[in-house]
């Protein structure tokens, strides 16, 4: 990238989304980021909208954000997808029945998704017992089963 300027820029503080106009914005994991900012005792918004405020102006303004959802209601990337005009998911096929389905954690109470033997002691154990639940079908696959069915999903 001839010419190109990158900037790392925290979340935290208020002065790190000042003189800065830019293309592009990128922010990671933005639940993990605060829901204001604030100096000196004086609320100056959100992060994101301050992220936001840097590419107008800009001939082709882009942003990109990404996270893990965290607190429904206290989520950035929540607020996000829902002002969002156009929302990409990734369907993976189950290689036993076939059916596409978007990949979900399978938090307590929901039959499907993302699981593992939480009762196992240490993380790696925990990690090694994760397999996918289908939405549509009694059958589980493993990590090891996901080149398949990755091969024959697709976004949408």
């Amino acid at each position: 990238m001839s010419g190109a300027i990158l900037d790392f820029r925290g979340a935290s503080a208020p002065g790190n989304f000042r003189r800065l106009t830019k293309q592009v914005v990128e922010g990671d994991e933005v639940d993990g980021w605060p829901l204001e900012v604030a100096k000196k005792g004086k609320g100056e918004g959100s992060p994101i909208e301050l992220a936001l405020v840097r590419i107008k102006g800009a001939a082709y303004p882009k942003a990109i954000f990404g996270s893990t959802p965290t607190v429904t209601g206290k989520s950035h990337i929540e607020m996000l997808e829902d002002a969002a005009d156009l929302t990409f998911r990734f369907y993976l096929t189950c290689p036993h029945c076939g059916e596409e389905q978007v990949l979900v954690f399978g938090f307590d109470g929901i039959e499907y998704g993302l699981k593992w033997d939480n009762s196992l002691q240490t993380n790696e154990a925990k990690s090694s017992s994760a397999y996918y639940q289908c939405c549509h079908c009694p059958e589980h696959f493993y990590y090891r089963d996901l080149e398949k069915a990755w091969s024959s999903g697709g976004a949408g």
